[in-house]
């Protein structure tokens, strides 16, 4: 049996900071387990390059819940919250490390969270998941900086007990090639490279429709099968 632990990977846009940040693997709003160990693996780009870490002595992140309108409430205390200093930072992390997701510690910083700590109140959860806000700060000398922001959100899979205490290593199943082709494939919600399309298929698998973006600017629709 394959054991992976519980990671969510962020790719933080110093260009676009409050635009909601989706996990690098899946393209959708991150989310993590309840009562399970946690890692938020975080890599800072300023668009398409990705940026030394010189002059940040700590980064930050803060998980809050969210109002019945689903506005940050920050009138209340975080529910989780975790700082790295630069002294755990992997300032020789490649670009391809990360999107590849490739070396011992493929990320500028990781949050680290524990059983405990990942251990939050669900009363408000609909279809077992409750959506929290989070946002990722980077201190320096001229004061805090927000390199990232968006939804995070914590899921009650019904599992019993608290988990192991550090999360397991994972062992990978796909080779670095593989990995690399379903990262390009997928479609995120925010940008997309150049061609991107979806292709949408019946539910008995015979019928196969692509939608793709036109340079015109319009929806096109194409037939494949």
């Amino acid at each position: 049996m394959t054991f992976a632990r519980n990671r969510i990977r962020l790719r933080l846009n110093t260009l676009t900071p409050l635009k909601e940040t989706s996990d690098y693997v899946t393209g959708s709003r991150p989310k993590f387990p309840r009562a399970r160990a946690l890692s938020v693996e975080c890599a800072i780009y300023s668009g398409d390059t990705l940026l030394a870490l010189t002059g940040i002595t700590s980064m930050v992140m803060e998980v809050k819940v969210l109002t019945s309108s689903g506005v940050i409430d920050s009138s209340q205390a975080n529910v989780m919250s975790k700082t790295v200093s630069s002294a755990s930072f992997n300032a020789n992390l490649t670009s391809n490390e990360f999107e590849e997701d490739d070396s011992a510690t493929p990320y500028h910083c990781a949050f680290e969270f524990s059983p405990a700590e990942a251990t939050l109140t669900m009363t408000s959860a609909v279809k077992n998941e409750l959506r929290h806000g989070f946002v990722i700060t980077a201190i320096t000398a001229a004061g805090r900086v927000t390199v990232g922001t968006g939804y995070l959100i914590c899921v009650e899979e019904g599992g019993s007990g608290a988990g192991v205490v550090v999360a397991p290593e994972p062992t990978y199943t796909y080779t670095d090639d593989e990995i690399q082709a379903m990262v390009a494939g997928r479609v995120a919600l925010g940008e997309n490279p150049a061609g991107a399309a979806t292709i949408w298929v019946s539910k008995d698998g015979t019928k196969k429709v692509m939608q793709y973006l036109g340079n015109d600017g319009s929806m096109h629709f194409e037939t494949i099968s």
